[in-house]
């Protein structure tokens, strides 16, 4: 049973491997790993190269969800699971989420993380309660951490890929169309590390003049869902 690791990467490559080390750490064949450079500065083909994994760049920078398109388009396998390239899977998160769709006959499953500074310094998990991955909780929050993801490729074909008309929260749309027809089972256990370092230097949210880009998306997704609904 393969699944297919997208990580889309944009100027990560000095925490790429340790990205790369943690995918090849649960099982996931070099094969089935998928590096998609959104026309990044800093060489991360070089890391590919020495990897061995699947390389593909965007023509123009195009933001996350035109990247994790890329590589959903060019991979195969019948699961898909995402990493952002400056973070890292935990230990077992492949099995554990394969196992929660095969028993359940879920869609998708994400689950809980925790941030570590400088590579060392792990915190406790994010949610310290359970979460249920309802359609209700979902419109008022979300819930889904992209890192934690695994999904079967067919219910794409069903709702569509990410909507690259959005450069933030665009997995927030993707999600809420998935719940609206599909089963998300929740793993209270954390899955994946999410780079602290990071959050606030590079990501779109961390300028400012994005804050109110990302309100406006929030509330342009949560309207269409609703309409979708009725």
């Amino acid at each position: 049973m393969n699944v297919d690791v997208i990580i889309p990467i944009f100027n990560q490559s000095k925490y790429l491997e340790f990205a790369l080390d943690s995918s090849l750490r649960q099982g996931i064949l070099r094969k089935n790993i998928y590096l998609i450079d959104d026309c990044s500065s800093d060489l991360p083909d070089k890391i590919a190269a020495k990897y061995k994994i699947n390389y593909l760049k965007t023509e123009k920078n195009s933001g996350p969800a035109a990247a994790r398109n890329l590589g959903i388009k060019s991979s195969s396998s019948e699961f898909i699971a995402f990493l952002d390239a400056d973070d890292a899977m935990l230990p077992g998160r492949i099995l554990s989420s394969l196992s929660s769709i095969l028993e359940t006959g879920a869609a998708m499953v994400c689950g809980n993380y925790r941030f570590w500074v400088n590579r060392a310094a792990i915190t406790a998990p994010f949610y310290k309660r359970e979460v249920e991955i309802s359609y209700q909780n979902m419109i008022n929050n979300n819930y889904v951490a992209s890192g934690s993801v695994l999904l079967k490729r067919d219910i794409l074909n069903d709702i569509g890929l990410f909507n690259e008309e959005y450069l933030l929260a665009e997995d927030y749309d993707l999600w809420l169309r998935v719940v609206e027809k599909h089963k998300i089972n929740y793993i209270h256990e954390p899955l994946y590390l999410y780079n602290r370092d990071t959050i606030n230097k590079n990501s779109l949210t961390s300028n400012p003049n994005n804050l109110q880009l990302l309100l406006d998306n929030v509330k342009k997704i949560k309207e269409e869902s609703l309409n979708r609904r009725k």
